[in-house]
């Protein structure tokens, strides 16, 4: 390879220095990431970044896949731990936006970018730096966003698939 050479990550589209970059091999060819987050975002699900044969991937098309998750928690946090909380998920490919207001924090992301898993365990790594047992609580709260989340989608199923 040459000095210089540059790709563009397939996750996030940044512009990156071969030499420096991570790697990974698929097929017998070679891939670059600006991170491991994309790295591993990218290994999850290849084929959403390098499509099929002779068919282009969602991220290909320039397709971006918003997600929205509302997390509440026991208790409001403090705003030196909300801003300590916001300014280490935008550190995270993906993240688009992050509000905290009283006990709840929205998280906008593009799944393209970031997984839920990625995001609890920043949340999990976020509370733990910050205070004693945050981070078990903000884990708590995202696992809880997700049981909720399928619970209302079942509860909105049966609801409109019932004989009354």
């Amino acid at each position: 390879m040459k000095q210089g050479e540059t790709s563009l990550c397939p996750v996030c589209h940044m512009d990156i220095d071969n030499n420096n970059s991570i790697t990974t091999e698929y097929q017998s060819r070679i891939f670059y990431f600006c991170s491991e987050q994309c790295r591993d975002r990218f290994n999850m699900n290849v084929h959403l970044y390098i499509g099929g044969r002779g068919i282009p991937s969602p991220k290909q098309h320039g397709e971006i896949i918003l997600k929205r998750r509302t997390l509440k928690l026991e208790q409001p946090v403090t705003d030196e731990v909300a801003e300590k909380i916001k300014s280490e998920l935008h550190e995270m490919m993906g993240i688009k936006e992050i509000g905290i207001k009283g006990d709840r924090v929205n998280i906008i992301y593009d799944l393209l970018e970031a997984t839920t898993l990625q995001i609890e365990e920043k949340l999990e790594k976020i509370g733990n730096k910050v205070s004693s047992g945050l981070g078990e609580v903000l884990k708590r709260a995202f696992i809880h966003y997700v049981e909720e989340t399928a619970l209302d989608n079942l509860e909105h199923n049966s609801n409109t698939h019932s004989h009354h």
